[in-house]
């Protein structure tokens, strides 16, 4: 027991498209493993489920949860049209996912060279709006720098005036024409 101590859960799932267990009613049927000998669940965290589509036999419009639309997924997803789909789907992501990949398997090479370059367009469209932030933001920053360091010259030639330092210090220590210097007075 102990080597499985930090073993976390493992699913198997197996989807059929056909009858496994003919005896069962239910098209989602789980099983774990037991100890043949002493009938322990040692691995109570792993664990089978098997989804037999071929009992499964709700339309569209009776779907009441999540795993419904799953098996509906994996039984219909093939022979739906795209508005079937969009109304399983709804706003469930991973669905979408799902179907668009599917989907995409069924694409001829013209589409498919299609979409790759629509999709490099899109990424190439991203990575220069992206350079374009970047730019701007090192922009904004040389400013707030160049700003900073004008703040920091006049303050330190306004220390040096209140001090007496004569007029030439001032100026190499501060890199302030004798005119920006006269005008801190």
């Amino acid at each position: 027991m102990a080597v499985y101590a930090k073993l976390r859960g493992v699913i198997f799932l197996a989807i059929a498209d056909f009858i496994l267990f003919p005896d069962k009613k239910d098209w989602r049927s789980n099983h774990r493993l037991l100890d043949t000998k002493t009938y322990e669940n040692d691995l109570q965290d792993f664990y089978f489920i098997f989804l037999e589509l071929e009992k499964f036999n709700k339309e569209l419009d009776q779907l009441e949860n999540l795993q419904e639309k799953w098996a509906y997924f994996f039984k219909h997803a093939h022979e739906s049209t795209l508005e079937e789909m969009e109304s399983l789907i709804g706003h469930d992501f991973i669905i979408k996912k799902a179907f668009y990949a599917l989907d995409q398997a069924s694409w001829s090479e013209e589409e498919l060279n299609t979409y790759e370059k629509m999709i490099k367009t899109e990424m190439d469209n991203l990575a220069v709006e992206e350079q374009k932030i970047m730019d701007a933001e090192a922009k904004g920053e040389a400013r707030g720098e160049t700003k900073g360091e004008a703040r920091q010259k006049i303050s330190m030639a306004k220390k040096m005036l209140a001090k007496n330092r004569p007029l030439d210090e001032i100026m190499e220590f501060t890199d302030l024409t004798e005119e920006e210097i006269e005008k801190l007075k």
